[in-house]
């Protein structure tokens, strides 16, 4: 089907017409940049150059905001996608499940089914680019606020796009409408020297295609995608209502960060003036400089000395001032990005409880970013990769009612209060009626499948016993205990007796009766 002019030239406009939106954005984010990663937008972003060649960086004077960037990157790549579980759930729908129970032994199966499909697509998440791309993509939201990522389907990876290559249009209620990503190419490329990928959404579809600056639309790049495939995802730290971009962490510290820096160069600037070593002369003294420079370890000169001081900058106390409102700044800046905490300083010793401290510990100080990252992170791209699977027959094809649970961030937190609910449960209990009441009242197998379900742990095939196993093992268990007590050196002896009383009724019972009256 041909397609109209407008919508071939479509991309390259929008672009430049989004672009003026996108610029103040742009600004901020070299700002922020500035004073923690230069590298991520140096002043190439404000020349429109991205790769342009031998262009100095200005690192920051003080390496607190660098270091915390990198930290809180860090420490919510291993609490939202953690290398040792899944950061999803594949669960059957309650309606569904009630259901099936009528059937025995289907649940088991199903949910046994749904664990290696999870396994299987985690292998396949830590197999591929995803944690390096996720853990610089961590990086670009607390700085600027907003990243664009890309799951390419020909390598089942992911790609990254930084703020200054994208734009992005959103309706006030946050819906994506358009994305834009312009692209470089090598200079006498055939098709140009830039590149369109060009999102639009038309009702409840994505139409993606691509665009070049010398003959518009790349025939063979036209594909419709839905809301629950579209290989794109848009993420913001923080989202402004009526604004199409977010806003980064850093720019809420914008201010202290400034201040830091400026303090910094203050007190650097003192210490080398105070390091400096000049001598000073009388000039109407009789010492003579020339002996002084020439004079040897060791040796003398004539001279007095009287007319020999050394000049003194005399800064301390203004420094010390300075060093002290360094130390105040660096306190609040880190709380901020969590410089303070040791959990999970160590990845070779993280387990799933040191993964629940951090979790809280981010959430108390950043309070609502799980949620954010959820909605508009985790279950998009968990979305993409199932349908992409499914597709290609990697996966079997899962019903359109499973339910897709993000288990990691703020949901593990409360996963990790309902096992600290029900212990303190159990305890009082205990306490109140005593261990007895709880034998009674409480089937163990369910509260272990509980406890495993909450705590992490997904995988349990053959670490529970089925019902035919344990009944088995009871049965044993009370014929060994009948044959020990069949074995006891007394319940033999109580046998001999009862036998031979047995034999002796019996010997009396079969004695003929003797023949009366003949």
């Amino acid at each position: 089907m041909e397609e109209s002019p407008e919508i071939i030239i479509k991309g390259s406009k929008l672009y430049g017409k989004l672009e003026s939106e996108r610029s103040l954005y742009i600004k901020r984010a070299y700002r922020s940049a500035s004073l923690t990663l230069p590298r991520l937008y140096n002043n190439s972003n404000i020349t429109g150059d991205r790769y342009a060649e031998n262009q100095e960086t200005d690192t920051p004077r003080n390496s607190l905001a660098t270091i915390g960037t990198n930290h809180l990157s860090s420490k919510l790549l291993s609490i939202l996608f953690p290398i040792s579980q899944p950061f999803f759930r594949l669960s059957i729908p309650i309606e569904v499940n009630n259901r099936l129970r009528e059937v025995e032994n289907v649940i088991p199966e199903i949910e046994a089914n749904l664990r290696n499909i999870e396994s299987d697509i985690h292998g396949l998440i830590n197999s591929k680019n995803y944690r390096s791309i996720l853990s610089e993509a961590f990086k670009h939201l607390i700085i600027s606020g907003n990243i664009l990522l890309r799951y390419n389907k020909d390598t089942e990876g992911l790609e990254l796009y930084p703020l200054d290559t994208f734009v992005v249009k959103r309706d006030k209620q946050g819906n994506l409408e358009d994305i834009v990503i312009k692209q470089d190419l090598k200079k006498g490329s055939d098709i140009g020297n830039y590149i369109y990928t060009c999102v639009h959404r038309d009702g409840e579809e994505y139409t993606v295609y691509q665009e070049d600056d010398v003959g518009g639309e790349i025939s063979g790049t036209r594909a419709t995608y839905t809301e629950e495939n579209l290989p794109f995802i848009h993420i913001r730290y923080n989202s402004s209502p009526n604004e199409s971009y977010g806003r980064g962490l850093v720019e809420e510290v914008i201010g202290e960060l400034k201040t830091l820096e400026e303090l910094e160069q203050s007190v650097v600037e003192i210490s080398i003036a105070s390091s400096r070593l000049i001598g000073l002369i009388n000039p109407n003294g009789t010492t003579m400089p020339n002996d002084i420079n020439k004079c040897k370890n060791g040796e003398f000169v004539l001279g007095n000395s009287g007319d020999i001081t050394f000049l003194q900058v005399q800064k301390g106390s203004d420094a010390s001032l300075a060093m002290a409102k360094i130390r105040e700044i660096e306190g609040r800046l880190g709380k901020l990005f969590l410089l303070n905490s040791t959990v999970l300083e160590d990845p070779k010793n993280v387990t799933a409880t040191a993964i629940r401290f951090a979790a809280q510990e981010i959430e108390q100080a950043l309070g609502g970013i799980y949620t954010q990252f959820s909605f508009s992170l985790q279950l998009p791209l968990i979305r993409i990769i199932i349908n992409d699977l499914m597709s290609k027959g990697i996966i079997p094809k899962l019903p359109s009612d499973i339910d897709i649970q993000i288990t990691t961030g703020f949901q593990s937190l409360g996963r990790a209060e309902q096992v600290t609910n029900l212990a303190q449960t159990f305890g009082i209990i205990g306490q109140l009626l005593g261990p007895q009441v709880l034998q009674k009242y409480i089937q163990p197998a369910n509260v272990i499948k509980f406890i495993m379900s909450n705590s992490g742990v997904i995988e349990t095939g053959g670490l529970l016993k089925s019902e035919e196993q344990i009944a088995t093992e009871e049965s044993e268990a009370q014929n060994q205990q009948l044959m020990q007590q069949m074995s006891m050196p007394g319940m033999q002896e109580a046998m001999k007796q009862v036998g031979s009383k047995m034999g002796g009724i019996v010997s009396s019972g079969m004695q003929m009766p003797t023949a009366t009256g003949e």
